[in-house]
């Protein structure tokens, strides 16, 4: 299975205190996280899947109200709050257990390459949480799994803004390597072997040592056409 990015707490799953038991989406975000590391992806989906009818039931009910956002800590919802102030919206802000648990249901589906209702999924996602550089960068990584390669860059692309509006500097960081990473490896599929060469370089600024990204910039040293 593949590594993402996660908050602290969940990596830490999947010990359950008591208000998270009386909490069904807590409960299963610790319990999919321990199945997802025990490698068992199908078992996870399954786990999941058991709360999402009732996020869906509570994102409906609050979008018969107005807007709705969601957000994994405070600067964010604080963030998707100032964009429904500006548009004059009242607006509801889903928590971050809500927000992951929709997330690592896509991102099982993508992991088991069910890929058309991953994307759908992320999309749905994202259009809760715009500003969610994990989130649009998984999304890009599941259209360039089905070869869309320009909505994959658009959505690297989207990754990276996101990445430098996150107060979180760590977060940023990462999230902005990743966008980064990613678009490179479109860029080089698309034949822009500069511009994959620049998009590398530059998440090392934010990654530096990174495997992934060296070994990109070697693959291009070698293959980049001569001029």
């Amino acid at each position: 299975m593949r590594l993402f990015l996660l908050p602290l707490a969940l990596v830490l799953a999947p010990v359950v205190n008591a208000q998270e038991k009386a909490d069904p989406v807590k409960a299963a975000l610790a319990s999919t996280m321990g199945q997802i590391g025990a490698k068992q992806p199908d078992a996870a989906l399954r786990t999941i899947d058991a709360v999402i009818p009732g996020i869906e039931r509570s994102i409906e009910e609050a979008r018969a109200k107005g807007g709705v956002f969601c957000a994994v800590d405070m600067p964010e919802a604080l963030m998707y709050a100032a964009m429904a102030d500006k548009l004059n919206q009242s607006s509801t802000i889903m928590d971050g257990s809500t927000c992951q648990a929709l997330f690592l249901r896509a991102y099982l589906l993508i992991d088991l390459k069910r890929f058309s209702e991953g994307i759908d999924a992320l999309e749905k996602l994202t259009a809760l949480a715009p500003r969610n550089g994990q989130y649009l960068a998984e999304l890009a990584f599941a259209y360039r799994s089905t070869g869309d390669l320009d909505k994959a860059r658009t959505n690297y692309e989207r990754a990276i803004e996101a990445g430098e509006s996150t107060t979180d500097k760590k977060r940023s960081a990462r999230v902005r390597a990743l966008g980064l990473r990613g678009l490179g490896w479109v860029l080089i599929e698309q034949g822009d072997w500069d511009g994959a060469e620049r998009a590398l370089r530059q998440s090392l600024k934010f990654e530096p040592g990174h495997a992934g990204a060296k070994s990109e910039l070697n693959y291009i040293k070698e293959n980049r056409p001569r001029k």
